[in-house]
Formats: C-alpha cells, sequence, structure tokens
C-alpha cells in the first residue's frame, strides 16, 4: 500500500479496505501522522481477514484428509 486511501475516489475506497492489510496500514499512517484513524477502515479489513481465516480453516479441514497423499 503505496498510496494514501485518500489519493483513491471515495467510490472505490471500499475495494482497498477489503485488504486484509488496508485498514491497519491505514491506522498505523493515522498514528504516524496524527491524522484521525478510520475505525471503519480497520473494522472492514479485520472482518475480511477473519472471513479469510475461516473459509482457509474450513478449506483446510476438508482437504487434511487428501494432503498428504498429494503432498
Amino acid at each position: 500500500m503505496i498510496y494514501s486511501i485518500t489519493d483513491i475516489p471515495a467510490q472505490w475506497r471500499w475495494l482497498m479496505w477489503l485488504n486484509p492489510m488496508g485498514g491497519t496500514i491505514e491506522a498505523y499512517r493515522g498514528a504516524i501522522m496524527g491524522t484521525t484513524i478510520d475505525y471503519t477502515a480497520w473494522a472492514i479489513s479485520t472482518g475480511a481477514a477473519v472471513i479469510c481465516l475461516v473459509v482457509g480453516l474450513i478449506y483446510f479441514a476438508r482437504a487434511e484428509r487428501r494432503f498428504a497423499d498429494i503432498v
């Protein structure tokens, strides 16, 4: 995330928030630069990370039976 989220048009910012690290990086930027932290963006990014974790765990649990045979 090289560019600040303010450089992205407002209609497309929600896509940046879906990045699991997007909200966290913007929160760090806000803390370092002394600007306000967008907790909505951070919550959306955290939610996306949790969803990825849950989907990954479900997939691994289903693929685990065949995993040793493939590797």
